[in-house]
C-alpha cells in the first residue's frame, strides 16, 4: 500500500487561532518549564496539526508549541494543515488530547456539549469517532445543561466527575446548586454523595406528594379587633397602636364616650325638632 507523504508547511504562528472552546493535556509545572525551555533553546521540532476551515487555520494539536512560538518571536512555525469544518476540528482535538493521557473533564465536557449544541453532532457520530462510551457522552451532555457552578466546580478541581455525575440527578438547578455546595464543604466519597442525593430525591418527592394532596392554598382570613373607641371590628392593619399610659387612654376612652352622648343628642335633638316642625305643618293645614 501507497503511503502519502505528509506536507510540512512553515506558517506565521499569529495566523493560527486557537478555540475557544477545547482540550489541552494537563501538564505539571516543573514540566512546562522545562518545555519552554527545551523550546527557546532547540525551537519546534514536532509539527502543529492545523485545520483549516475556509481562509481560517485553528491548531488542532500543539496548542503549548504555537504559545512558546509566539513568545519566543518564531517567524514561522512547522505544520501539518487539514481541510475539515469546525466541527470535524472539534472531533480531532477530542480524540487526539484522549490518547495522549490526562485532560480536564471540564475542557472534555465542553468540547462534548460545543459539538452537541452548536455543531450538530450526534451523540451516535461522537461515539464512532472517539471510541467514547455513549453513557459517558450522555452524562456530559447533562452537565452542559445543569447548573453552571457544576461546571465552573469541575474545572476548578473542587469535585470529581463522579460526584457531578451524582448531582445532575436533581432535575431542578436550584437542588443541584444546594447539594454541590454541601460537597465543595463536606468532601464526601462518591458512595456517600449517593446515598445524600437519593435521600434527598426521596424527601423531594415526598414534599410534593404531601403539596399535591393538601390541595390548593385556602385565601387566608384576615384577623380583625374590636376599636377601643367605636366598639366596631376592623382588620388588624387598619388599627393604630399609639402609645399611651393607662391614665390617658382612660380619659382618650371616657372622652370619646362624651362625644358620642353628645353627638346622640343632638341627632334626637334634630330628629324631635323635625318632628314638631311636621307636626306644626300638618296642623296649619287644617285651620279654617
Amino acid at each position: 500500500m501507497k503511503v502519502e507523504k505528509v506536507k510540512i508547511q512553515n506558517l506565521d504562528p499569529h495566523s493560527i487561532e486557537i478555540p475557544a472552546v477545547r482540550i489541552d493535556s494537563a501538564f505539571d509545572d516543573d514540566i512546562m518549564e522545562m518545555f519552554a525551555d527545551d523550546v527557546k533553546k532547540a525551537g519546534i521540532e514536532q509539527a502543529l496539526i492545523v485545520g483549516k476551515s475556509g481562509d481560517r487555520l485553528y491548531v488542532i494539536d500543539g496548542r503549548h508549541r504555537l504559545e512558546q512560538a509566539r513568545l519566543n518571536g518564531f517567524a514561522t512555525v512547522p505544520c501539518i494543515v487539514r481541510e475539515m469544518d469546525l466541527k470535524q476540528i472539534q472531533i480531532r482535538n477530542l480524540v487526539s488530547n484522549r490518547l495522549r493521557g490526562k485532560t480536564k473533564p471540564s475542557e472534555e465536557i465542553k468540547v462534548v456539549g460545543d459539538l452537541y449544541a452548536n455543531h450538530g453532532a450526534t451523540i451516535d457520530e461522537i461515539v464512532e469517532k472517539t471510541g467514547m462510551r455513549r453513557e459517558r457522552l450522555e452524562t456530559m451532555i447533562l452537565i452542559t445543561q445543569a447548573h453552571p457552578a457544576i461546571l465552573q466546580a469541575l474545572d476548578e478541581d473542587q469535585i470529581s466527575f463522579a460526584a457531578a455525575t451524582e448531582l445532575i440527578r436533581f432535575k431542578d438547578p436550584k437542588h443541584q446548586h444546594s447539594m454541590l455546595m454541601s460537597c465543595i464543604q463536606y468532601h464526601p466519597k462518591a458512595a456517600d454523595l449517593r446515598v445524600w442525593v437519593t435521600e434527598a430525591i426521596k424527601q423531594i418527592a415526598e414534599q410534593k406528594e404531601a403539596t399535591a394532596a393538601a390541595g390548593p392554598p385556602r385565601t387566608p382570613i384576615m384577623p380583625t379587633a374590636q376599636c377601643a373607641c367605636c366598639q366596631d371590628e376592623y382588620p388588624l392593619q387598619q388599627l393604630a397602636s399609639i402609645p399611651l399610659c393607662r391614665s390617658c387612654h382612660g380619659l382618650l376612652i371616657r372622652t370619646y364616650e362624651e362625644v358620642r352622648k353628645l353627638e346622640r343628642a343632638q341627632a334626637e335633638a334634630a330628629a324631635a325638632a323635625e318632628t314638631a316642625a311636621a307636626a306644626d305643618a300638618k296642623t296649619g293645614d287644617r285651620a279654617p
